[in-house]
């Protein structure tokens, strides 16, 4: 019930917000954490030092900004560090509510393995995003996540929830996720009876 109740409020946020919080390093006013929500008008403080990334989902952009300064993402004033963020990207963010509410259904039945040219082709793209963002972004980890999960690969979205908890240890969210794929005793290697590797062929367009 409480991981219900955590992804359901993530669920009411991200329905309206216009950024997402993807790091936030030193004193910001407020206190941001990742994952968090910000609104189009919302003015963000940084003190000396601190910096702060968001993902702009109205405009498509990624913004690092370094302290001290003020801003928000309707009128930009402090010096930024702007990539764009490309519709994969863009629409994985758009996704994390389904995301994570899909990962709370997931039950004993989800295979440990699922191998697909689309997990593949993920999973590279996913390496390209760190080359573009840095390897200590979220946004590839996010990524990988949301074709996982749609491809019910139940080793590979524990191994990405892992990476993600360990880049936010005090996420409540990521660590009740994680905690219950844990639970669902996911079979390492190949199991001795009943199928847990899923193999999809290529889908043909």
């Amino acid at each position: 019930m409480r991981l219900i109740l955590l992804c359901f409020g993530f669920v009411a946020t991200l329905a309206y917000a216009d950024g997402i919080v993807l790091a936030s390093n030193g004193d910001t006013s407020p206190s941001f954490t990742a994952l968090q929500t910000v609104s189009e008008g919302q003015s963000m403080q940084l003190t000396a030092g601190s910096c702060l990334a968001i993902a702009d989902l109205r405009r498509g952009k990624f913004y690092r900004w370094t302290g001290p300064c003020e801003t928000t993402l309707a009128a930009l004033t402090c010096s930024t560090r702007l990539l764009p963020l490309p519709d994969p990207l863009r629409t994985a963010l758009q996704h994390l509510p389904k995301t994570f509410a899909t990962i709370t259904s997931f039950d004993d039945t989800l295979p440990s393995r699922t191998i697909s040219p689309q997990l593949a082709k993920a999973s590279q793209q996913a390496s390209q995003f760190r080359k573009q963002y840095g390897n200590d972004s979220i946004l590839p980890l996010l990524y990988l996540l949301d074709a996982q999960v749609s491809a019910k690969d139940g080793l590979g979205l524990q191994d990405t929830l892992n990476a993600l908890a360990l880049a936010m240890p005090d996420n409540k969210q990521i660590g009740a996720l994680l905690a219950h794929v844990r639970r669902l005793g996911l079979v390492v290697g190949t199991p001795a009876s009943g199928p847990q590797v899923e193999v999809h062929p290529l889908e043909m367009r």
